[in-house]
C-alpha cells in the first residue's frame, strides 16, 4: 500500500480517479480480461486490411484496434 502511495504521489496522481482505476485496471483480471476482449474484438482482417491501405504499427494500433476495444475498455474502467 505504502509503494502504491508513492508511485501514484510521483505521478501526481493523489487526489484523482485515475489513482483508483489504473491500479485496479492493472491487476490479473484486467490484464485477463483486456486479453480476452482484445483477442475476439480484433479479427485479422481488419489489420491485413490497414496494413494494405498502407497504416503503419502505430497507426494501426490507435486508429483500427484502439476504436474497436474502446467498448472493453469502458467496461473495465466501470467495473474496477
Amino acid at each position: 500500500a505504502i509503494p502504491q502511495f508513492v508511485i501514484m504521489a510521483k505521478l501526481g496522481w493523489i487526489g484523482s480517479m485515475t489513482a483508483l482505476i489504473v491500479p485496479a485496471a492493472a491487476n490479473a483480471f484486467g490484464i485477463f480480461w483486456m486479453r480476452q476482449y482484445m483477442k475476439s474484438a480484433i479479427h485479422d482482417e481488419l489489420i491485413d486490411a490497414s496494413k494494405l491501405d498502407g497504416a503503419g504499427f502505430l497507426r494501426q494500433y490507435w486508429h483500427v484496434a484502439l476504436p474497436v476495444v474502446r467498448p472493453g475498455l469502458a467496461f473495465l474502467g466501470i467495473f474496477t
